[in-house]
């Protein structure tokens, strides 16, 4: 006779369903005994069985609850990386608009010094860059 708990990859119920399954078998056990005193090993086998099942089905479902809690907490984890990899590519967005118009003070100031302005050129397509490489939509990143 195959239990649910050999089925499932041959292990054994843990400590806490054992004792409870024990309880509970010996109660339906006398219940039953008491309806009528003709009794026998097929009836012990029936009830055996029954419960086995039962308790078995009932830790599955415990375990597959564990499993549950246990993807929606990675699942926070992962939107709380989100959130603060959204919050961080804003604020170096604004840090890097604001440094670029501060460049562009600057290099009013030395227009006159022509290999100053090309630096700055250089200066400012490296700006571009970065605006390009933070305009990526972080929603497409796989974790």
């Amino acid at each position: 006779m195959i239990f649910f708990s050999e089925a499932f990859g041959g292990s054994k119920l843990n400590a806490d369903l054992t004792a409870s399954l024990r309880s509970y078998k010996e109660s339906q056990y006398n219940k039953l005994f008491s309806l009528g005193k003709t009794w026998t090993n097929d009836h012990d086998l029936i009830i055996n069985t029954i419960l086995e099942e039962r308790f078995s089905m009932a830790n599955m479902v415990k375990q597959a609850n564990l499993e549950i809690e246990k993807s929606k907490t990675i699942a926070d984890k992962r939107l709380e990386g989100y959130r603060l990899l959204r919050q961080n590519v804003v604020l170096a967005t604004t840090r890097l608009d604001n440094f670029e118009r501060e460049l562009g003070i600057v290099t009013r100031n030395f227009e006159s010094n022509p290999s100053i302005t090309n630096e700055l050129r250089r200066i400012f397509s490296g700006i571009e860059e970065l605006k390009g490489a933070l305009t990526i939509d972080v929603t497409n990143l796989k974790v």
